[in-house]
């Protein structure tokens, strides 16, 4: 290898930062202004790794000294350099002559100024050199003369690394702190500089993995890019052949291909080769036993006592660490790079090996990987730790169920059961396609289509309650015809039956009897209980009821949308536009990614309402498209009415509740849908001087008991509607009810119509409902009266400053090292609208992870 020196610095190193190296730059810096200071010597020593970026930081080290003044003298490239053996002691003549012409080189420059001596690789010098530097250091004592001296840590007990050592016990002598392997924050910048575009999580991932060793880092990259192993799109490095599978496909997927790049393979089999051969094959066996391994496995696999793994375990610290009670490779890529240098027919062997040492659900993994499985008993177990995982893990007993039925005999009888366990898991883990695909007709079947939206035909396939839960969905007058049992399906649909009849107490208490009675966990009666909780504005109980649906729905990843659905509805409830909003963008994105659109009526409804409360009636318009042809009727008719008389006035809504004015039915269903509908749509027809459709829709209203508002817009009653104003639970709909009020009182008393008009300005206001706030802005115009509107300055598009609120508040958390969870718990929010913030903030602020946050937060 040919020694650098510091002359050889080259453009690239001029223009890339070094990064991770602020404390040894903060060090010279601060040893340069002392010498400049009090005139006299200070000598830095360090020694470092191979591959740590020892020239890089003296480098560095010289552009920060020349930032100061300092001249800058290479050690070593400007000497004169004298060779001999290192047995032959060096001549006195010549080291004088050496010393003296160093010493006029050194001179020459301190008529400048002070100097900074750097002498790189020091365990290459010869001992004259070494010898002539040192006497020079003390002939020069009492001069601005900073020395640096810098050698391979492999190389400290070489003569000359003795030399450094003895020279550590000097005057104005210190060590440089030790080059320790870049933090994952330090690796990602490094990427970014070298591509001018930031990583992905796979790719810095696979640069993670070379031990945060700087030359380890460059020389995958550059390796990678020559392999064009590396996709760079939007200012983002991706890997050519798509994302790397997860550590659970990982685990379970046929060993054969670990979709790693070639060239991260061979930077793994390189590191392996520079280790004792007894330490790479522990290695290699402790990678069939999995990610994480206990040395009582290691040791039985290898039929040796434990004590002999010590040493190759200590020497692997750079694979492998020590966790409470196992061992695990400190990165999943080099786990599978390690497990990739077996060679399959000894894997297969190997992990035969592992299953009859392993317990029953590790014995099933591994069981997956001894080539095609014909006996029951393989099956037998692979499907029993499926089964063991479906409550909760179900996307792990997903995966193994699948690839199980991968390997099974075709005739085995046990296959069947294998293959209801992965339709199951599939189910819970929210790939309903793939479940539907595998399922044969029956309840399994029924529940996968039931969930997918498919609920006409998960009748006919169902029986029992997953036929009465689809009936509940697509038919609830004939769901409740045969709803006579008492578990909690059939008091559910006997409740919505009392709901839509306009017995709300009732549907309540029975609602809230079917959660304490047995259900199928694809059919939770506190959803239904919850949704009358949050329609009626009981949001106090609403709460406790959603989280208690949380804690149901965790099991089973593809209810996820769900409680998203609950919580975006109790947010809008409470006034909380911009938090329902992101409820419910969270709740659309997991029913998606879960393929189970059931709730996203209602996750639709939100987005809808949320756009058309901050006055942006063309986004409205357009989420309204995507509501169409959706279940939940009444929802969608109280959604587009709103709608249309936002963009045509009240005749255009008029035509939508058309549909409702001679069904008392659905007009009861409309009305019991918000608090605020009673009175929106008597408002409305009184608009359209339609008196006789605000006759009816006010005698449906004090049918069920939610009249008062509808009745004093009606008879244009102050004093009802006062009381009215006060007995909102709904901050919404209590704004709405002061604005009638000022509405109405301005025939009787302009000042009292001005005050309610304030007052339910603020109420908008304070809500961020800027249409409905324009509205009142222009009531108070036509009195006189003229209210600033204040104009909040336009939002960046990237940035710190382009996050929201709430935003902000999950980044600040976040960069502290909370968990989603965490996170949640602390904002009253669930974990998968963190995820959303999350995704948002990382795409505004240009970043890809929780340690570049960290890194950037104010």
């Amino acid at each position: 290898m040919k020694r650098q020196v510091l002359a050889q610095r080259t453009p690239d190193d001029g223009r890339r930062p070094l990064r991770g190296r602020d404390a040894q730059l903060d060090q010279v810096l601060d040893a340069l202004r002392a010498a400049g200071s009090d005139g006299s010597r200070r000598t830095l020593l360090l020694a470092a790794p191979v591959g740590a970026g020892k020239t890089r930081l003296l480098l560095e080290a010289a552009s920060v000294a020349e930032s100061i003044d300092f001249s800058v003298v290479d050690g070593i490239a400007d000497l004169p350099v004298v060779r001999q053996p290192h047995a032959v002691a060096p001549d006195a003549t010549r080291l004088s002559w050496l010393t003296a012409q160093f010493e006029r080189q050194v001179e020459t420059q301190l008529r400048h100024g002070p100097v900074l001596v750097v002498v790189d690789d020091l365990h290459w010098a010869d001992p004259l050199t070494v010898t002539a530097l040192r006497s020079l250091m003390t002939r020069l004592d009492d001069n601005p003369v900073v020395w640096i001296f810098a050698m391979r840590a492999e190389d400290l007990d070489s003569p000359n690394g003795l030399l450094l050592d003895a020279m550590a016990t000097g005057p104005r002598t210190e060590w440089l702190r030790e080059l320790e392997p870049l933090r994952d924050d330090a690796v990602t910048d490094v990427v970014t500089d070298l591509l001018d575009a930031t990583p992905d999580a796979d790719v810095a991932s696979l640069c993670e993995c070379m031990g945060g060793n700087p030359r380890a880092i460059v020389d995958l990259v550059r390796g990678l890019q020559a392999d064009e192993a590396l996709r760079i799109g939007g200012g983002i490095v991706r890997l050519a052949d798509g994302p790397l599978p997860s550590s659970l496909v990982s685990t379970v997927a046929i060993d054969t291909d670990s979709g790693l790049p070639r060239r991260f393979r061979t930077a793994v089999r390189e590191l392996l080769d520079r280790l004792d051969p007894s330490t790479r094959q522990v290695l290699q066996v402790a990678a069939v036993l999995g990610r994480s391994f206990s040395p009582q496995d290691l040791a039985a696999m290898l039929s040796t006592p434990p004590a002999t793994l010590l040493k190759p375990l200590q020497e692997a610290a750079g694979f492998v660490g020590c966790l409470s009670d196992a061992f695990e490779f400190r990165r999943e890529p080099v786990w599978r790079a390690v497990l990739d240098t077996v060679p399959p027919l000894m894997r297969s062997l190997l992990h035969k090996q592992a299953a009859e040492l392993s317990s029953s659900d590790v014995a099933a993994v591994h069981l997956l990987h001894c080539g095609p499985a014909s006996d029951e008993r393989s099956i037998f177990a692979i499907r029993a730790a499926a089964d063991r995982l479906l409550g909760h893990s179900p996307e792990t007993a997903a995966a193994l169920a699948v690839r199980g039925l991968e390997v099974a005999d075709q005739d085995l009888p046990s296959r069947d059961e294998l293959a209801r366990t992965a339709v199951a898991a599939l189910t819970r883990s929210g790939s309903l396609d793939r479940a539907v695909s595998l399922a044969r007709p029956g309840q399994d079947l029924a529940v996968a289509l039931l969930l997918k939206g498919e609920v006409a035909r998960a009748a006919r396939i169902g029986a029992g309650q997953v036929r009465l839960a689809a009936l509940a969905y697509g038919n609830p007058a004939a769901a409740e015809k045969v709803a006579g049992g008492w578990d909690g399906v059939s008091l559910t649909v006997r409740a919505m039956g009392m709901w839509r009849r306009g017995r709300v107490e009732d549907a309540l208490a029975t609602a809230q009897k079917a959660g304490t009675q047995e259900s199928p966990w694809y059919f939770d009666p506190q959803w239904t209980h919850a949704w009358m909780q949050i329609r009626l504005r009981r949001l106090a109980e609403a709460s406790a009821t959603i989280r208690a649906v949380e804690d149901r729905a965790d099991s089973a990843k593809v209810l996820g949308s769900v409680p998203l659905a609950l919580r975006s509805w109790a947010s809008f409830a409470q006034g909380n536009i911009a938090e329902a909003e992101s409820e419910a963008l969270a709740g659309v994105s997991v029913a998606a990614d879960t393929q189970m659109p059931l709730y996203e009526p209602h996750l639709r409804a939100v987005l809808v309402l949320t756009a058309l409360r901050r006055g942006d009636v063309a986004t409205a318009a357009d989420r309204l498209q995507s509501f169409e042809g959706l279940p939940w009727s009444s929802l969608r008719t109280w959604v587009t009415a709103q709608i249309a008389a936002a963009r045509s006035g009240p005749e255009a809504a008029l035509a939508v509740l058309a549909e409702v004015r001679t069904d008392s039915a659905r007009r009861r269903e409309l009305l019991l849908e918000d608090p605020a509908v009673a009175a929106w749509c008597v408002r409305t027809a009184i608009a359209a001087d339609d008196e006789a459709f605000a006759r009816t829709l006010l005698a449906s209203a004090e049918e069920l008991g939610i009249g008062a508002h509808a009745r004093a817009l009606y008879f244009r009653d102050v004093m009802t509607l006062v009381a009215a104003t006060e007995q909102y639970e709904d901050r919404w709909a209590r704004a709405s009810a002061t604005e009638d009020l000022g509405a109405l009182l301005r025939d009787y008393d302009r000042d009292e119509a001005v005050s309610a008009l304030d007052r339910a300005m603020e109420f908008y206001d304070s809500l961020g409902a800027a249409w409905d706030s324009a509205r009142v802005r222009s009531r108070l115009r036509r009195l006189g009266v003229r209210r600033r509107h204040w104009h909040q300055a336009p939002r960046p598009a990237t940035g710190w400053g382009s996050l929201t609120g709430t935003e902000e508040k999950v980044a600040r958390l976040v960069a502290h090292g909370l968990t989603n969870r965490q996170v949640a718990t602390e904002l009253f929010v669930s974990p998968h609208t963190v995820g959303f913030h999350l995704r948002q903030i990382y795409r505004k602020l240009a970043i890809q992870s929780r340690v570049d946050l960290a890194r950037i937060a104010p």
